[in-house]
């Protein structure tokens, strides 16, 4: 979480308002007390001048330390890595003594907390999830997806990519609860299942085409489990789903309209070699095609308003360092 110079400005202009009477009335009545020792200049009027002086600012000091901690705090979990910094210094502590009350650092107190979080974050990311269905399905997404393949106006060859074997495709937008993380904004078409899921975007050919920021193919990539794990990131637990093993594959970049900045990977694979394209030219040539219609048909702007609409809800998170 960022705050702005205006909002820190407002911020200390506030406290000091609160705290500048409480110092002003402070120094006058130090100064009463001093104009009373040049006049009665005993020995036991100094003593209680002395006394007076130290009660003074010993209850200045409790009065203004709650303030000075509100504020010491709240600035360092608003700056960038403040929370970070403020769970190492607690780390140092088995306790602290807050408002009267005691909290321990303990294992307990961990499992306590970290449940607690699960849970509020679980159902953040539900009622996330939730928006963004509704979004998708206000947008009429899934038909518009159905048209860049299915219009009578679509090129003869996007239009045949449906029919090769095992074809499956789905669209990937950037995240808006993590970083680096892409978010899968629809079903697979034409089989319906795998929407809400989230990629590292350093995984797979996927995540490849996002980093890269232009379109990625292959005809006939290797499948063994090294290629897999070298060569895109992915997991021994991963490489066991029969559907990582398809040998074709293409993912269109798509960008928003207005800044040419990545906005989407429609993603595509097949149990076809070569289903794409023979070779890179091939793959290249339909995916530009494939990109051009998802722009005829309405595609491309519907899916750059609903990132755009759904960016507010962001975290941005950031888990993979």
């Amino acid at each position: 979480m960022k705050i702005s110079l205006r909002f820190f400005t407002w911020l200390l202009r506030t406290w000091a308002l609160l705290i500048a009477p409480i110092v002003v009335a402070a120094l006058a009545y130090l100064l009463s007390l001093c104009a009373r020792g040049v006049y009665c200049c005993d020995h036991s009027t100094f003593h209680t001048i002395a006394t007076d002086v130290i009660a003074l600012f010993s209850g200045l000091g409790r009065l203004i330390t709650w303030p000075v901690a509100f504020l010491a705090a709240f600035l360092i979990a608003a700056a960038n890595d403040g929370l970070r910094y403020l769970a190492l210094a607690i780390s140092r502590f088995r306790s602290v003594k807050l408002f009267g009350s005691e909290i321990t650092f303990s294992e307990e107190g961990a499992k306590l907390l970290s449940t607690s979080a699960d849970e509020a974050f679980r159902l953040y990311k539900l009622q996330a999830d939730a928006e963004i269905a509704r979004q998708v399905e206000a947008y009429d997404v899934s038909s518009l997806f159905r048209q860049v393949f299915k219009s009578e106006k679509s090129p003869e060859r996007v239009r045949n990519v449906p029919s090769v074997r095992g074809f499956r495709a789905a669209i990937h937008v950037a995240d808006v609860l993590f970083e680096q993380t892409l978010y899968q904004l629809t079903d697979y078409f034409p089989s319906k299942s795998g929407v809400a899921r989230r990629f590292s975007i350093r995984y797979g050919i996927l995540g490849r085409s996002w980093r890269l920021r232009e379109h990625q193919g292959g005809a006939n990539v290797s499948t063994t489990d090294q290629a897999l794990i070298t060569e895109y990131g992915m997991t021994a637990e991963e490489i066991e789903t029969k559907s990582r093993r398809k040998p074709a594959y293409l993912c269109v970049l798509l960008r928003h309209e207005a800044s040419d900045l990545p906005m989407a990977v429609l993603y595509m694979d097949s149990e076809q070699e070569g289903a794409f394209g023979k070779d890179k030219s091939e793959w290249l040539s339909l995916a530009s095609e494939i990109e051009a219609e998802t722009k005829r048909v309405g595609f491309t702007s519907a899916v750059s308003k609903i990132v755009e609409n759904v960016r507010k809800y962001g975290t941005r998170i950031g888990v993979h360092g």
